[in-house]
């Protein structure tokens, strides 16, 4: 076998040395710079990813933000609008109720009105037949006649005294 032969040992040695020499400067002069370029742009490129998803969750936060106070803003201003509405609704309300109050005041005393002319009437037209009911008992009663005129005055006294 020629590699155990010590003949060849410097020889082999020599192109062992060369070889080595050749693949250090390869790779210390090529690959090595390849690979750390490699390295290098992954970690930038994570650093960069890194700071843009920090900045993408301030923006978030920020837009949260924006549209919790929105969402406060608007639902305190759905309450003032709804205390305002109902404000009015029972303002509106209270009117109505005034109104139909007036009206209803206004039928009562007119329809008291009404009953007391309908009563006076009424008491008009009894006079004459009272007084003659009154001639006619008094007749029937006492066996005496009384005049149309005493027992008109004696049923207009009694409805006096009736009605203060």
């Amino acid at each position: 076998m020629p590699q155990l032969d010590f003949a060849t040992y410097p020889t082999q040695l020599f192109w062992l040395v060369v070889t080595f020499v050749a693949l250090y400067v390869l790779m210390w002069k090529i690959v090595i710079p390849r690979i750390s370029g490699v390295l290098e742009d992954r970690q930038s490129r994570r650093e960069n990813d890194l700071e843009k998803a920090e900045t993408l969750r301030s923006e978030a936060e920020g837009v949260l933000a924006a549209y919790e106070k929105a969402m406060a803003d608007g639902r305190s201003t759905a309450q003032k609008i709804l205390l305002d509405a109902a404000s009015k609704i029972s303002q509106n309300q209270a009117l109505r109720e005034a109104e139909s109050a007036e009206r209803l005041s206004a039928k009562i005393a007119e329809a008291e009105e009404r009953i007391l002319e309908a009563r006076n009437k009424a008491m008009l037209d009894l006079e004459p037949l009272a007084a003659e009911l009154a001639q006619a008992t008094a007749s029937k009663l006492s066996g005496s006649n009384i005049s149309q005129e005493s027992a008109t005055s004696a049923v207009q006294t009694t409805l006096r005294d009736m009605n203060p």
